[in-house]
């Protein structure tokens, strides 16, 4: 897939599965949907395939929950009823099956969901990355592991302008990172726990980010 931001929406594992389009409990979560859509605006919500999708870290233990795994195993069901074996394909009764290697109705209506950016452009002064959403976007990749924050920065770019370099030196105006803990201006920020995280995240950051960091902006 080419690089673009996107969010990923995990149903709680009761509303895993789709239901009648008259149940209740579908149309509330359509509902959410749309005020999700709402709240993203600016992007596109864009479905993926769920036998697309693979885990990236197998050893993390908040990625062993019950809905994380049921989803990893509709994918893998997927796929192998896409690419059956040889044996399968000459197998009368497998070509006969209605659940295809054990896919359910319900699980082939399975969906996952991100949000693709409209018209991505670079961060500048007058529209500055702030640390608050720095601090909420690490705190979701700290809480499935400490390998899976330090993939997300090693693998993140557009920390600094492209017109700076490590020789120049930091200029008043010439910023694109604030560092606003103090007064966020994020609408979701969480101040108390980028008052507790924010040294540690910092650490992290600099890890990989150190021109950058030095030229973040305090407000």
């Amino acid at each position: 897939l080419p690089s673009f931001m996107c969010i990923a929406i995990f149903s709680s594992r009761t509303h895993i599965f789709h239901k009648p389009k008259n149940n209740p409990k579908t149309l509330h979560k359509m509902f959410r949907l749309a005020k999700f859509d709402i709240r993203e605006g600016g992007y596109n919500r864009e479905m993926i395939n769920v036998e697309h999708v693979y885990p990236i870290l197998n050893n993390s233990p908040s990625l062993q929950n019950q809905n994380y795994q049921d989803i990893l195993q509709i994918a893998q069901r997927r796929r192998s009823s896409n690419n059956p074996s040889s044996d399968e394909k000459d197998n009368d009764t497998h070509a006969n099956n209605n659940n295809d290697n054990g896919i359910t109705k319900e699980e082939k209506e399975v969906n996952i969901w991100v949000y693709i950016q409209n018209n991505p452009k670079p961060p500048t002064s007058l529209h500055p990355i702030p640390q608050s959403y720095v601090d909420i976007i690490l705190r979701g990749c700290l809480s499935i592991s400490h390998d899976f924050a330090m993939h997300f920065l090693k693998h993140t770019h557009g920390w600094y302008s492209a017109n700076n370099n490590d020789t120049k030196k930091k200029e008043e105006g010439d910023y694109i990172w604030i560092n606003d803990r103090h007064v966020p201006i994020y609408v979701r920020a969480d101040p108390m726990y980028s008052k507790e995280m924010g040294k540690e995240i910092d650490e992290l950051i600099q890890l990989y980010h150190l021109d950058a960091f030095v030229r973040r902006k305090n407000v």
